[in-house]
């Protein structure tokens, strides 16, 4: 079985990267539209934003969690990870984070989505790992919710999710996370 703790560490890993992209050259200033409700992630459980209903149409349980609180550029953000290997294709995170989004645009690979009515940058990543999608919401100003779905398990017939399949996954998780997320705002 998978250690979702090695998920989050890519979290904790990977929002580095973010938070140092931030200082990259101007670009547009939002690329994204209106938010359909700004959602004050960082006042939000990361671990709430799957209902148990939601969890277990992935073959999850709440009790397949793990919360962490990384610390990113000098912020502490608040993540949670889902994933059992013996029920599950993929695992799932949640993670908020006190950044803009816009400094995720750019990157290699990286497209600008609309997720739920939210601006989002996708990311894909497949070189060293399985398949991995990322999805960095802009969920408030200077708010983001990070959310990734990596492969962890075979299909039935024995053959690993692709990476197209993946981020519908990643999209599917977004959809999801963010309708409950808008649920919890105070």
């Amino acid at each position: 079985m998978i250690d979702v703790r090695c998920h989050l560490g890519i979290l904790a890993v990977a929002g580095s990267m973010l938070v140092g992209c931030s200082a990259a050259a101007e670009g547009p200033s939002d690329p994204f539209p209106p938010r359909p409700q700004p959602i004050e992630v960082m006042a939000i459980d990361p671990c709430r934003v799957l209902t148990p209903e939601q969890l277990a149409s992935r073959g999850l349980t709440p009790e397949d969690r793990n919360y962490a609180e990384p610390v990113v550029g000098g912020d502490t953000t608040y993540a949670c990870g889902w994933g059992n290997s013996w029920t599950a294709d993929f695992s799932y995170s949640a993670q908020m984070m006190p950044v803009d989004a816009a400094s995720a645009v750019g990157g290699p690979g990286s497209q600008v989505r609309v997720i739920a009515g939210y601006g989002a940058v996708r990311n894909m990543v497949r070189e060293n790992t399985s398949p991995m999608c990322e999805l960095v919401v802009d969920a408030a100003d200077g708010r983001v919710m990070r959310l990734q779905v990596q492969v962890i398990g075979l299909k039935p017939d024995g053959s690993t999710p692709s990476i197209d399949e993946t981020c519908r996954e990643a999209e599917r998780l977004g959809v999801d996370a963010l309708g409950t997320a808008r649920t919890l705002t105070p």
